[in-house]
């Protein structure tokens, strides 16, 4: 696997679970968006986009997308931050597919 794809594998990886992480993950009421701008992977601005949104359906869209175009260090924090917040399932549910 070249550099290239190696990079984006994290991105292949939310798309290719796409539907079960817009509908299972929690990104407000467990505190992921909080550890995510806590380790940085998302600024204050990106919290309060996705923290606008009417519901957590559309904010997991809104979360994903800007995770998708993050570096593979942010979706191992991200990953981390799923952990930390009593998300182990989708973890687990992303790391077996």
């Amino acid at each position: 696997m070249s550099d290239f794809d190696q990079r984006f594998l994290h991105a292949a990886s939310i798309q290719q679970n796409y539907k079960y992480l817009l509908e299972k993950m929690d990104a407000t009421n467990s505190g992921l968006l909080s550890t995510l701008h806590a380790k940085t992977v998302i600024d204050h601005r990106e919290k309060e986009l996705v923290s606008r949104q009417q519901t957590s359906y559309v904010q997991n869209q809104e979360l994903l997308s800007m995770l998708i175009r993050k570096t593979k260090d942010h979706f191992e924090k991200f990953l981390d931050a799923l952990d930390s917040t009593g998300q182990h399932h989708v973890r687990s549910y992303i790391e077996d597919s």
